[in-house]
């Protein structure tokens, strides 16, 4: 036991290292009654709720630091005796010891993005992007998403030469050793019938 008396003079999860120590009484209860403070100024940035758990993401206003709070657990840091007391899919609810109630909404960003402005270029540069006209269509610069599938399906079709290639060369490899093995085994026939004559 000696060996482990460092655990209680020292406790870890104790910022000062030095052990709690309650009076008899009423001081000791002013020890441990959490100090009243104002509502959090924070706003919720995620709301996670599995089967398991119900957890939300904090964020304070004053410094943007994160905050991770579970449902029925006091905030960690100087919020006092605030805790997280429902959650919800798009609001929570703050509450403390004292009777207060805040409730916190998700707020979503949903708003349409405007298309960025044309950037004007050269004709030279138009016409060099240009699609081919051939079969008559209009020369309008190819997007990025078209130039990208052109490019892959030349890749494709290249590939599929590639792969066509090797087959008639395989092909035209089995020919020759079909061949030369033919001519092996006639030459071993030949020998076998002159030797046979003589």
């Amino acid at each position: 036991l000696e060996a482990y008396a460092v655990i209680t003079e020292r406790p870890v999860f104790n910022e000062s290292r030095q052990p709690v120590i309650v009076g008899d009484g009423a001081d000791g209860d002013d020890l441990l009654a959490e100090e009243e403070v104002d509502a959090p100024e924070v706003e919720l940035s995620g709301v996670v709720i599995t089967p398991s758990i119900r957890m939300v993401t904090l964020r304070s206003k004053e410094n943007s630091e994160s905050l991770v709070a579970f449902e029925g657990q006091p905030l960690e840091g100087n919020y006092g005796s605030w805790q997280v007391s429902q959650i919800e899919a798009r609001e929570i609810t703050l509450s403390s010891d004292s009777g207060e109630v805040l409730q916190l909404t998700l707020q979503v960003h949903d708003v349409k993005i405007d298309a960025p402005a044309k950037i004007e270029t050269d004709e030279s540069e138009t016409t060099s992007q240009s699609a081919p006209s051939g079969d008559g269509e209009s020369d309008q610069p190819l997007s990025r998403a078209e130039e990208i599938r052109q490019r892959i399906a030349q890749r494709r079709e290249e590939l599929r030469r590639a792969a066509e290639d090797k087959e008639q060369d395989q092909a035209q490899e089995i020919d020759y050793r079909t061949a030369i093995q033919s001519m092996v085994s006639g030459a071993g026939k030949k020998k076998e019938e002159n030797e046979n004559e003589r």
